[in-house]
């Protein structure tokens, strides 16, 4: 069993196998392994109630195959919201973190909601990332706004447990620039 883990826990810590390794070397850890291992540690403290809303990572040095030790912190403990921070150490320095918002959840304080529709365009439909940008970078990063204004297009969806999500589209004359993003919680007025 512990051939096809990626960490084995021992001695209140972690041991990586070679299932977490990453490409660029056969000693540093593949960022998505750790971050699951991070996430994972949030979700054991999970409190009855409420839903993990928000995961925010903080990857600061190259993670070896040496003994990792883990860290869980209550950063704030409200009724509505609670806040956790999740953190990786190796020889007694962190080199990583995550951070989550768990939110409480309520399916009676759920807003009626239209009816969702498919977005119109799928994959098929979709444009390739032209060659320069490819060659350049796998992500795309946006540019600074040029007033006098910026426009925020947003919406706001609702989730089936009084949580949701809005989303926002920051754009100015010459078209978007950015976006945004709010976990929201759903209550009932007394």
């Amino acid at each position: 069993m512990a051939d096809e883990c990626l960490f084995v826990p021992e001695d209140g810590g972690y041991q990586p196998t070679e299932w977490a390794v990453g490409p660029w070397s056969p000693d540093t850890l593949q960022a998505s392994a750790y971050g699951a291992l991070l996430t994972r540690l949030l979700e054991a403290d999970a409190p009855t109630g409420m839903l993990m809303a928000r995961l925010s990572f903080d990857l600061w040095r190259p993670v070896t195959r040496d003994r990792i030790t883990p860290g869980v912190t209550v950063l704030r403990e409200g009724t509505k919201a609670r806040t956790v921070e999740a953190s990786l150490a190796q020889h007694d320095r962190q080199v990583a973190r995550c951070t989550a918002v768990f939110l409480k959840t309520d399916p009676a304080s759920t807003p009626p909601t239209a009816s969702r529709t498919p977005p119109a365009l799928g994959p098929d439909a979709s444009r390739p990332v032209p060659p320069q940008v490819r060659a350049w970078s796998p992500f795309v990063f946006w540019r600074m706004p040029r007033a006098p204004w910026i426009l925020l297009a947003a919406e706001t969806h609702a989730g089936d447990r009084g949580t949701g999500v809005a989303r926002g589209v920051l754009s100015d004359v010459d078209g978007p620039f950015g976006s945004c993003e709010q976990t929201l919680i759903f209550e009932k007025r007394r």
